[in-house]
């Protein structure tokens, strides 16, 4: 993006997020290159000793109120020190940019082009990823199955695809799905699936080469 001009690193935080201004000290000298090397001096907002590490946040504006309104580590760019906020401003920058997500923008730009089929930017991408595959190993045990392929789309990581191939369609739409292993899935599926799974069943009525 810096290459292309869309933002540039030595624009400073007020210039992306005047909101900021007053509200994180130095936000006018502060440049995204800084922030990107740590040089910021913004607090990090898990060090703030009133963070809920047992219950965090379920929205990122959440998280920037324990680095609001407090005073900066050191004034900018001679010093370093690790801050997880230089990342989460970053973010919201990068956003409102592009005017979409960030992670759609690595995955299109990044990860699509080089063929990363098995790097990830968001934990839910894993912890999805993770639970098919030790569904995968239940359902390969069941009777009737023959096939099974997962398939991740690279231009939208969160669009999974469970192909399945099984030689009877009763035990397919009735067995199967009561086996505690696919209901504990999509129990489960809640907790790293934006939506419960979608089930679908086709037929060939012949078979091709």
């Amino acid at each position: 993006m810096a290459n292309d001009q869309t933002l540039s690193l030595d624009s400073t935080l007020a210039d992306y997020l005047p909101e900021l201004i007053g509200r994180i000290e130095n936000a006018d000298q502060i440049t995204l290159r800084m922030m990107l090397q740590h040089r910021s001096g913004i607090p990090n907002f898990t060090d703030d000793p009133e963070f809920p590490w047992f219950d965090p946040p379920s929205e990122l504006h959440d998280y920037l109120k324990f680095a609001l309104d407090k005073p900066a580590n050191f004034k900018p760019d001679p010093q370093y020190r690790y801050s997880n906020t230089n990342y989460l401003l970053i973010r919201n920058i990068l956003d409102q940019r592009l005017g979409y997500s960030h992670h759609q923008f690595i995955n299109e730009e990044i990860l699509a082009p080089l063929g990363l089929t098995h790097t990830f930017n968001l934990l839910s991408e894993i912890d999805a990823i993770a639970e098919l595959t030790k569904l995968i190993e239940k359902v390969k045990k069941e009777p009737h199955f023959i096939n099974i392929k997962l398939h991740v789309d690279p231009k939208d990581r969160s669009n999974i695809l469970l192909y399945e191939e099984w030689d009877d369609e009763t035990y397919y739409n009735t067995a199967h799905m009561k086996t505690a292993h696919l209901q504990k899935f999509i129990t489960d599926s809640r907790n790293f699936l934006s939506g419960p799974p979608e089930i679908s069943f086709w037929k060939n009525e012949s078979e091709f080469e």
